[in-house]
């Protein structure tokens, strides 16, 4: 029995491109410095967070439709989950790393 997909691999793989098209448009921008305005860099860290989530989401969905997501697009996800770090990073920061 073969699923009915709302959507064609080929549609997801599109997608992934599309967001990692547009991920690196905005990553290239550059990130505003935290001192400057702690708000303003909140903002833009949680829509890069957002951005990979949605990456990462697709990937799975591609790989469960019994596809596989592109080499480039699994080392991006993997490059910037690192740069990024993770919630606990995060949270030892604020805490002054403690």
């Amino acid at each position: 029995m073969t699923a009915n997909l709302l959507v064609t691999r080929e549609e997801l793989e599109r997608a992934v491109a599309v967001v990692v098209r547009d991920y690196g448009t905005f990553i290239g921008k550059g990130s505003p410095e935290p001192h400057d305005d702690p708000k303003v860099f909140a903002t833009w860290h949680t829509s890069a967070r957002a951005a990979l989530g949605h990456l990462e989401q697709l990937m799975k969905v591609i790989k469960a439709a019994g596809g596989e997501p592109s080499d480039e697009a699994a080392e991006i996800l993997a490059q910037a989950l690192n740069a990024l770090g993770t919630p606990e990073d995060e949270e030892d920061r604020e805490d002054g790393g403690t």
